[in-house]
């Protein structure tokens, strides 16, 4: 009889169980893991990798076998993928500063050729493909900048990349051919004009060039082909054998790897020779691809929802590792333990095919990148942070539509949709980003540390707590994941036994821990909060501010936990507590807090300043911000979503003409709203000034009617949107195949179902405050391709039906709210 299996015996005996029995099955059931911290930090070799640099203003960048620092500071930059001609550039200001609001700090783009020599010789950078634009506003936005200049770039673009002209030239691609290299080496010359005093080196944002992608791992086809035919890669003859589809473990050895290292050194003299000189240059290094040794430093990434794998697989990415020593995809060509953790391509969603369609949960994605922090990860990079639409060139759809692509849709299930709608998993990021933000230089140092089960743990297995560390010295955090892909979990009762020197920590310090099914969590072990120590907590750290009243230290718990907090020491003393009781144990002084409600306690010790510790419940720290406001760094609570401005913010991405606003610490008096909204102040609670901002309803008028059985005719009225009202979104809950949307007869917008329903934004089609659209239908049927992943989606069609299921149709304003702080 296995333990967990007791509280279901007991309550079978005992019938309605009393409280008492329900508290006595569960502490049957609790399991207590260990590990051991209390190891010291490895020394991480420096001078070997050929990267970093100071620039002419004395920014510098360094890199070692195990982190990143930037000015002499170790660094855990988030980066998210951004396509600059995949968002109309009327908009890129309002998504790039969303991106950072969600904590990201650094931008990785491709440049794709065919987007930039669709004909042989004529370059285009105007409109959506300005580039320099795109950089140049990055740099405003104090935005680092990742370039990926390909020549091979993919990203689920027409041929990967590159011109259709370049298959009817006599040379061969992807290798050391003169011709191909003359003409990479024109391109790369055309790219650097664009990008001249924008490089690192000269203060501007571009710290890295990515030099290839995927070169001797994958590829995608040419988009010349004919149906049914087989796929006919973008490599050169000698790496077909090797070349797979999409990201994975390598087919094969490869006989050509000292060849693949000499192409990529001469495409790397080929971008230098054009200008783009960066301190870092990075390279795929999964599933055997090729890097330069030393120079290039390898990215990894992950997948959990691949459309190009077996469907329903469980895969490997909830488990935790050491990725220094078991990289994922390996082999690999390189000695992991040389070269820090880069996971600059993990996937928060997915672009599903014609034939693949899965769904990635928001739940997913905070417990992925769980996972990859504790396994050793010191970048945590996004493909993609933000969706976007494939523009059409002038002969052919730059999308991918050989592998079955959408032609325009490349919304990709990102946290930042396509049309820049904020997604429950961007709320759920966040969280894991601002603490980075905070603390990522206490992170980035450790080492992993796993437990001794961590290497005979399965995907299936849900059951046993996966988790591992970062910690040396006694001190760190805690990586606790209770999600997996494809796999049910359920609540676990756990109690941590955390090994540090000379002694053992027990989280909690009585009783137990439930960890909800399909979450995950970060604690804090022996933690430095302002000259006091945090022994343990069983709350996430989620950032840090100071005011002139001190420091504040703000912490989160899951939904149902109590919060607790243990500190050091006798010396310490609580005051001005709210939600919160303290007890003073032997050594040691004890916080306990409500759950699911926001708590507050202040902190003080001989020698140390005032410590002021703030406890949020899950939904509020969902809807909390980290913000520059009224003179200081805040944090603010809304279900809109804060954009800095001249004096202020502007609110957005809400479809309510009323919101609520907290703000900590409480700021003096109340903003200014321009009109047409109005402020009240909401008074104080605690130490948050409260307000609610509000402006009339916006009721915008829409006609449809159906034109025939597959085809919906939408007339969005001729009124301009008002001030405050920042998009119009149609929303279509249906069930069908495909669905297209043509505005004038031209396709501008497209959509592959899988579960959801479709929100489009209008405000990019509403040249004249109104248009007329026709939604065309195509139906879904049982037995298809793609029916499993519907059917995971909880999808059911009947068989022998053509299914078009159009529930509702509905147009709702975006509201936007312009405040001003004096």
């Amino acid at each position: 009889m296995r333990l967990r299996f007791l509280p279901a015996l007991v309550f079978a005996a005992l019938g309605a169980a009393s409280n008492a029995d329900r508290a006595l099955a569960a502490e049957l059931a609790t399991r207590t893991y260990e590990i051991d911290i209390s190891g010291p930090i490895p020394s991480y070799a420096t001078g070997q990798i050929k990267a970093g640099g100071t620039n002419s203003h004395g920014k510098s960048i360094a890199v070692n076998s195990h982190f990143l620092s930037f000015d002499g500071r170790p660094a855990l930059p988030v980066t998210g993928e951004f396509h600059y001609y995949r968002v109309p550039r009327a908009y890129w200001r309002e998504q790039l500063l969303k991106m950072n609001a969600g904590g990201v700090n650094v931008v990785a783009t491709y440049v794709h050729w065919i987007v930039h020599e669709e004909r042989e010789g004529v370059f285009a950078w105007s409109g959506f493909r300005d580039l320099r634009a795109f950089v140049d506003l990055c740099a405003e936005l104090e935005l680092r900048v990742i370039l990926r200049v390909g020549p091979f770039g993919h990203g689920e673009v027409r041929s990967g990349g590159f011109p259709d002209w370049l298959l009817g030239r006599a040379l061969t691609v992807r290798s050391n051919d003169p011709e191909y290299l003359r003409y990479v080496g024109r391109y790369f010359g055309e790219i650097g004009k664009q990008v001249r005093s924008l490089m690192f080196a000269d203060g501007g944002p571009i710290v890295a060039v990515q030099v290839e992608n995927e070169y001797q791992h994958s590829a995608s086809p040419w988009a010349l082909t004919y149906p049914g035919q087989e796929y006919d890669w973008t490599v050169a003859p000698a790496d077909e054998s090797i070349t797979r589809q999409g990201v994975g473990v390598a087919l094969g050895a490869n006989a050509h790897g000292e060849t693949g290292v000499a192409h990529m050194r001469r495409l790397l003299e080929l971008i230098e020779q054009a200008g783009m000189k960066a301190p870092i240059y990075t390279a795929t290094g999964w599933g055997n691809a090729t890097i330069i040794p030393n120079v290039t430093l390898p990215v990894s990434g992950g997948y959990a929802y691949p459309g190009w794998e077996p469907k329903g697989v469980p895969s490997p990415f909830y488990l935790f590792t050491d990725l220094h020593a078991s990289p994922d995809y390996q082999p690999v060509s390189y000695d992991a333990s040389a070269y820090p953790v880069l996971s600059a391509e993990i996937g928060p969603g997915i672009m599903g095919t014609y034939t693949r369609r899965p769904l990635v949960p928001a739940q997913s994605t905070d417990a992925l990148i769980n996972r990859f922090l504790g396994s050793g990860a010191n970048i945590i990079g996004y493909y993609m942070f933000q969706g976007g639409s494939t523009p059409r060139g002038e002969r052919v759809f730059y999308s991918d539509e050989a592998y079955g692509y959408p032609k325009i849709s490349y919304d990709f299930q990102a946290p930042l949709g396509e049309f820049g709608d904020v997604r429950p998993s961007f709320h759920r990021l966040k969280l894991t980003h601002y603490l980075l933000a905070a603390f990522g230089d206490r992170i980035a140092p450790l080492p992993a540390v796993l437990p001794a089960n961590a290497k005979a743990l399965k995907p299936e297995n849900v059951d046993d707590l996966r988790y591992a560390a970062r910690g040396a010295n006694g001190g760190g955090f805690l990586f606790l994941n209770n999600f997996q892909d494809h796999v049910p979990t359920r609540d676990l009762s756990v109690v941590l036994e955390v090994r540090t020197p000379g002694a053992k920590l027990r989280i909690p310090d009585e009783g137990s821990l439930t960890i909800p099914a399909g979450e995950s969590m970060i604690l804090p072990v022996n933690f430095d909060l302002g000259g006091i120590t945090l022994a343990s907590a069983t709350a996430q750290p989620l950032t840090r501010l100071s005011d002139a009243s001190g420091e504040h230290f703000v912490f989160f718990a899951l939904e149902g936990v109590a919060p607790e907090f243990v500190f050091d020491g006798n010396h310490i003393s609580t005051s001005r507590s709210h939600g919160c009781r303290a007890v003073r144990l032997a050594g040691r002084v004890r916080v306990r807090c409500a759950a699911n409600r926001i708590s507050s306690f202040d902190l003080a010790k001989a020698g140390a300043g005032p410590v002021h510790v703030l406890v949020l419940d899950r939904r509020s720290a969902l809807n909390s911000w980290v913000l520059p406001l009224a003179g200081a760094s805040r944090l603010l609570i809304s279900s809109a979503v804060p954009l800095p401005s001249t004096n202020g913010i502007t609110l957005m991405g809400t479809n309510s003409n009323s919101v609520d606003i907290s703000i900590y610490p409480a700021v003096r008096g109340a903003p200014t709203a321009q009109t047409p909204a109005r402020v009240k102040s909401l008074g104080d609670a605690s130490e948050f000034s409260r307000y609610q901002v509000a402006q009339p309803a916006f009721r915008p008028v829409q006609e449809s009617h159906w034109v025939a059985p597959n085809k919906l005719s939408i007339d969005v009225a001729k009124n301009p949107l008002p001030t405050g009202v920042s998009d119009l979104w149609l929303k279509l809950d249906y069930k069908a195949d495909t669905t297209m949307v043509f505005q004038n007869g031209e396709l501008v917008a497209d959509h592959f179902y899988f579960g959801r329903s479709w929100n489009i934004g209008l405000k990019r089609f509403l040249k004249e405050g109104g248009a007329e659209f026709l939604v065309y239908f195509r139906p879904v049927e049982a037995g298809r391709a793609y029916s499993a992943d519907l059917e995971a989606a909880g999808v059911t069609v009947p068989h022998g039906k053509r299914v078009i299921d159009v529930r509702e149709v509905t147009l709702e304003p975006e509201y936007r709210f312009s405040l001003s702080f004096h």
